[in-house]
């Protein structure tokens, strides 16, 4: 996988701009050297959050947490790139990966083939061990929130949009907030259910 120290190169090269460092150690860009068009034509996202007034705290917030995730699960998790920052230096929304999937909503789900339903399950319950065990947790655990796409015709996964993390106590919540999740995902419908009860719903169910 690519680290994000090449591909803030390659963004350099990509929108004739600077990726800076700030005061919080975080690798930013100007809002106003992000094109939009251009930038989801090269497999990178970005993310705006509505401003409100806690704005700032919470994209950064969500940031720290999807760098901190990526570290620790790469495999996993989509690639941070930058903070996006309007003029007066407030974070308004940040650069990701892209990844060419969909989500794992019912529709979806349904129309999964046995062994792609186990290997998907399988992934999630392999990430969430890896960063609880970190004492890290995603917090927003969520259908949605997880990314199918294939390789050579593998199913994988990446996580995506993560709670907020400023503190400890976020840790904590954002772990409570997965176990919940992944005890109610046992439950959820998938097309295999006849593997409910193998190794890997017996890891989840330790959570």
């Amino acid at each position: 996988m690519e680290s994000r120290n090449n591909m803030n190169l390659n963004l350099e090269d990509l929108l004739g701009a600077q990726i800076n460092i700030d005061k919080n150690g975080m690798k930013v860009i100007r809002l106003s050297d992000v094109k939009l068009p251009y930038l989801n034509n090269n497999s990178v996202y970005v993310k705006r959050l509505e401003p409100t007034y806690f704005a700032g705290d919470l994209v950064y917030g969500e940031f720290r947490n999807l760098c901190r995730i990526h570290d620790i699960a790469p495999d996993y998790t989509v690639a941070p790139y930058a903070l996006i920052v309007d003029k007066q230096g407030h974070y308004v929304g940040y650069l990701m990966e892209a990844v060419a999937g969909e989500d794992l909503e019912i529709d979806k789900r349904k129309l999964m083939l046995p062994g792609e339903a186990r290997e998907v399950r399988s992934q999630i319950v392999s990430a969430m061990g890896l960063l609880h065990s970190k004492g890290i947790g995603h917090g927003d655990l969520d259908y949605s929130n997880i990314v199918k796409y294939k390789k050579d015709g593998q199913a994988y996964i990446k996580l995506i949009d993560p709670a907020p993390s400023l503190r400890r106590k976020d840790d904590e919540r954002n772990i409570r907030e997965d176990k919940k999740w992944l005890k109610s995902m046992m439950s959820d419908y998938w097309e295999d259910r006849d593997v409910r009860f193998t190794s890997q719903w017996k890891q989840a169910k330790n959570f």
